[in-house]
């Protein structure tokens, strides 16, 4: 593992088209580590994003990214959470929300027909979080998923990034998801360490 104490866009530097990255954070870094990733794809590379939330509804979130200066007229949100939570889930342009975090199937027919209606090369798909999934979901299930969905990236021509806790996540499943990915990426204390 590579010590870096350098800018989080760094971290996704040399990597192979169609590439696949795990972010591992700290409670404390883990909302602003976010807000750095999306800036690097939206704002700084112009890349379309899209955003799968299984821990924020929509609105909430757009706002929070807006905020922090993320060029948000860039994205596509899959919201999983806004219906399990009982909150509003009026149809939007840049949303479509699915029932809940333990729908994969439903996710999986969501990502497709997100990927396919972005033809731009070089979207991202971000998923927020595996974490989360496994509170209601399986190990087992989210492992088949996340293999799933590595799988589909260059079917989509697509890039993708997973983001988890990394306190309290299976450290069975975080082998198995490196296994997946081009590089993990630990952030704790501000501190950016990858492999």
């Amino acid at each position: 593992m590579q010590a870096k104490n350098v800018d989080l866009e760094k971290a996704f530097e040399n990597l192979p088209e169609g590439f696949i990255v795990l972010l591992m954070a700290a409670p404390d870094d883990y909302s602003g580590m976010i807000v750095k990733v999306l800036r690097h794809f939206t704002n700084r590379k112009k890349l379309p994003v899209i955003y799968v939330t299984a821990n924020k509804p929509y609105a909430s979130l757009k706002a929070e990214l807006g905020r922090g200066g993320v060029e948000t007229e860039k994205m596509f949100f899959i919201d999983m959470i806004s219906r399990k939570a009982g909150g509003e889930s009026a149809r939007e342009k840049d949303c479509l929300y699915i029932a809940s975090p333990d729908s994969l199937t439903e996710l999986t027919i969501a990502l497709g027909s997100a990927a396919s209606s972005i033809r731009k090369p070089g979207k991202v798909i971000f998923l927020d979080s595996v974490s989360t999934l496994l509170m209601y979901n399986s190990v087992g299930a989210v492992g088949k998923f996340v293999h799933f969905f590595t799988a589909k990236m260059g079917m989509w021509n697509a890039q993708g990034v997973l983001v988890s806790l990394e306190d309290g996540t299976d450290p069975m499943l975080i082998s198995q998801l490196s296994q997946f990915c081009n590089r993990t990426v630990h952030i704790k204390g501000g501190k950016v360490k990858w492999v």
